[in-house]
């Protein structure tokens, strides 16, 4: 009956053992996973941003800016 009580321990300290390795692990695979979600997102919004601002540069260069008549230098 004595040595019931220690084996309990060693196992129950074992099984929270592995189950904090795998919560541990669990966090790592998901921080994987959402860093490859959000370096996906952010390569479309910088292809995104570079066409609009290619496109605006596009539109600026097309336009014919004059100055105003109160605005010369």
């Amino acid at each position: 009956m004595r040595l019931a009580h220690p084996l309990t321990v060693i196992v129950g300290l074992g099984c929270l053992y592995l189950a904090g390795v795998g919560f541990l692990a669990g966090v790592c695979v998901e921080r994987i996973r959402f860093d490859a979600h959000r370096t996906a997102v952010l390569t479309q919004l910088t292809a995104t941003n570079q066409r609009l601002h290619a496109r605006l540069m596009d539109l600026e260069r097309r336009t014919d800016v004059r100055p105003s008549e109160g605005t010369e230098r």
